[in-house]
């Protein structure tokens, strides 16, 4: 009996019973109560290196803007059990940002439902959303969930959110008419891991295979059976393919690290992740990309990446244009390319997050 009851409690109430219930104190914020801070929510503490890079670079983003605050680091999984206690912790001169991607959408509906739990349980702070793109599908359940989205944001008074290419742009300026809406790089591209230079003499391949596919499950295995015959002996990896003790927040770091220093041995890679192509843009590594199923990676190449001479988009499926473009990349004499340095296209979001903090 008790076992249906439960099961027919919705799961926004179960949420709000485990945020007032657990406890209102949590050692691990007990030195920071006193502290001037900005937190960062939703980190991503996960297997995905996509979502742990986000997480690192926002870091590093907000220590140098905001150097006398406290930045910490709060994640995705604490959100309903410890994020009552980190309001205790806080002030409401404190900054609250939560990290940018891709799952502003009904594909990855937990970390929306974090965000807009965030976004509720913060009603009086400044809240950053870093940025994202927003893909909410025409489907019933995508259009309620949406709706929801732009329930929860429309209430806050003081909440930005940042898009990454100009298709959200346009839709969350459309969709959020109540909230300031702005638009900035994907926040890893502020990085710049070009140095120290690696030899150069592998060739990689870090395609998906999930419910964001572009490629059929036969276009992508006869990509793969194409590019095997090709390149003898290539590295086949994904941003997904970490074990849990490689993402701890003790251990993260080392991680992307080492998978960058991987993409820096690179002749060239072939991908389908936006933060494969993103690693490879800040790693100066030779990249072929191919699309994913809702554009942003269009958008992203298309908004910041159009001119880098080491990233080239190929739309749609064509095998030969895609080994024939490998081999031009492969062949590129990089100590002619400039380093990417996207700086100035960060600075309207250093005036946004800091102004009036």
């Amino acid at each position: 009996m008790f076992q249906k009851i439960k099961q027919k409690i919705p799961v926004a109430v179960k949420r709000n019973i485990l945020y007032y219930f657990l406890p209102r104190n949590d050692p691990a914020f007990e030195g920071i109560k006193k502290k001037k801070k900005v937190i960062i929510t939703l980190c991503g503490f996960y297997q995905n290196l996509g979502d742990m890079a986000l997480t690192y670079s926002q870091k590093l983003f907000l220590q140098s803007v905001f150097p006398d605050r406290e930045v910490v680091l709060f994640p995705l999984q604490d959100t309903f059990t410890k994020l009552r206690a980190l309001k205790r912790a806080c002030t409401r001169e404190d900054v609250i940002t939560t990290i940018g991607g891709g799952n502003m959408d009904d594909i990855y509906v937990d970390i929306e439902d974090c965000r807009r739990f965030v976004i509720q349980k913060f009603p009086k702070n400044k809240i950053i959303s870093f940025p994202q793109t927003i893909a909410f599908s025409d489907t019933p359940f995508g259009q309620k969930r949406l709706k929801k989205t732009v329930r929860t944001c429309a209430k806050h008074k003081n909440l930005t959110l940042f898009a990454r290419e100009v298709s959200s742009l346009e839709k969350m300026r459309m969709c959020f008419p109540n909230n300031k809406i702005c638009f900035s790089p994907d926040i890893v591209l502020s990085l710049n891991q070009a140095e120290p230079k690696e030899e150069r003499t592998t060739v990689i391949s870090c395609l998906r295979d999930d419910k964001e596919n572009f490629l059929t499950g036969g276009e992508r295995a006869l990509l793969l059976a194409v590019l095997e015959e090709k390149y003898p002996g290539m590295i086949h990896t994904d941003t997904v393919n970490i074990s849990l003790e490689e993402c701890r927040p003790d251990s993260y770091e080392q991680t992307l690290h080492r998978f960058w220093d991987m993409l820096k041995g690179a002749k060239v890679v072939v991908t389908d992740r936006l933060h494969g192509m993103i690693f490879c843009a800040i790693t100066q590594t030779p990249c072929v990309v191919l699309n994913n199923s809702n554009n942003k990676i269009k958008g992203v190449y298309e908004a910041w990446l159009a001119g880098v001479p080491y990233i080239k988009f190929i739309d749609g499926f064509d095998v030969d244009a895609i080994l024939h473009q490998m081999e031009v990349l492969a062949a590129l004499d990089l100590s002619q390319a400039k380093t990417l340095d996207l700086v100035p296209a960060f600075e309207d979001m250093r005036k946004t997050v800091t102004e009036g903090s």
